[in-house]
């Protein structure tokens, strides 16, 4: 879970400098980058503790928000690299993921004490 949390906190700061910058430089690019590896084996990591389990819709929309950071990865490399559109689009879109994300975040803390 801590790989989570700290992937959610490296995404916040990553989203949050943006606005302050008002560009993408590559140091954001490598928190997003950070972010998505830390979400990738937090995901993993609660994947493995939660075996035996069944489906929720947490963990089904879990998996759809991982690919939206991926996505949202690859813009970052597409609005430092190409500029213009990828820009506007990646403004966009980050504002809609980091609210899902926290969202989600927090519709799952109430679980915790039963992974733990």
């Amino acid at each position: 879970m801590y790989f989570i949390f700290t992937a959610w906190i490296l995404y916040w700061i990553s989203v949050c400098s943006k606005f302050f910058v008002k560009e993408i430089k590559t140091w954001i690019v490598v928190l997003f980058g950070m972010a998505l590896t830390n979400d990738i084996i937090g995901t993993w990591e609660m994947a493995i503790r939660a075996v035996g389990n069944g489906f929720s819709w947490h963990g089904i929309v879990g998996y759809i928000l991982l690919f939206f950071l991926a996505v949202h990865f690859v813009l970052s490399l597409l609005a430092r690299i190409k500029r213009g559109i990828w820009q506007i689009r990646f403004y966009r879109y980050s504002l809609y993921v980091v609210i899902f994300w926290t969202v989600l975040l927090i519709s799952g803390i109430p679980k915790l004490k039963s992974l733990l």
